[in-house]
């Protein structure tokens, strides 16, 4: 019958309850260096693409501003 196995103890209660505790927290720090992974990347791809539209703009610019480009 399930269940019918040997109660356990108030000590071994209390170890479960210590290793889930751990256990949340591990993964909640996981989450948080996931989420400020993320951040980190959003903002060097954000970095990265404003500094090529940039470049980009400034040649355009440059080769409108010569003569013999009309």
């Amino acid at each position: 019958m399930p269940g019918s196995g040997p109660v356990p103890s108030a000590r071994d209660i209390a170890k479960i309850a210590v290793k889930v505790v751990r256990t949340v927290a591990r993964l909640r720090a996981m989450g948080a260096a996931q989420e400020a992974e993320r951040e980190r990347m959003r903002l060097k791809l954000h970095d990265g693409a404003a500094q090529t539209l940039a470049h980009a703009f400034q040649c355009l610019q440059a080769i409108e501003a010569t003569p013999d480009a009309r």
